[in-house]
């Protein structure tokens, strides 16, 4: 499994709103929902290079973590593609991670503030059940720690990590997922 990312630009977020939008359908270059308005310049810096049409799939989590804790999940993993059509991860009846075209789909991640690891290279082996990888050997991989206030655009195998808070923090995570048939140059 082949794990990419790269930097791909600056962002800028709100003051700080405690806030909680999972897979939101919304085809870039449309108006965006009441709820997500504030977080317009954010999703514009983040979606530069996507073309108007392309139905994306937004995650925004905003919210006071504390020190010694993640916002999201600790552990290695892969996040995969996400089927707008089932709303799901996986394949009906959890038959399999939807990742295995490794050529399309992807993510783009932001936060205001470290809390990812993301994790670059080759790696022997495959996630497992709901995308982990702390089955796998990641030694050997290139791990860098996400910086505030940067977008990084990752394949569908890009492994990251949740990172503890070193003090209670107010923590805006973006999370834009791309379809499952688009495909990204890293």
């Amino acid at each position: 499994m082949n794990s990419k990312f790269k930097k791909i630009g600056n962002v800028v977020f709100p003051a700080f709103v405690e806030a909680k939008h999972y897979m939101v359908p919304h085809k870039v270059g449309s108006t965006l929902p009441t709820s997500l308005r504030v977080w317009k310049e954010t999703l514009a810096g983040m979606l530069a290079g996507i073309e108007d049409g392309v139905t994306v799939f937004l995650t925004i989590d905003s919210k006071r973590v504390e020190a010694g804790l993640t916002q999201r999940n600790s552990g290695a993993h892969i996040d995969g593609n996400w089927d707008g059509v089932i709303k799901a991860w996986s394949t009906p009846g959890g038959g399999g991670w939807k990742y295995k075209d490794l050529s399309c789909g992807g993510l783009i991640i932001a936060s205001n503030c470290c809390g990812t690891k993301l994790y670059s290279g080759e790696v022997e082996g495959s996630a497992g059940k709901g995308g982990s990888c702390g089955h796998l050997d990641l030694s050997q991989l290139e791990c860098e720690q996400a910086e505030d206030g940067k977008a990084y655009l990752g394949n569908v195998s890009m492994i990251h990590s949740g990172v503890a808070m070193s003090e209670d923090t107010e923590r805006q995570l973006v999370r834009i997922t791309l379809p499952s048939d688009y495909k990204i140059a890293i």
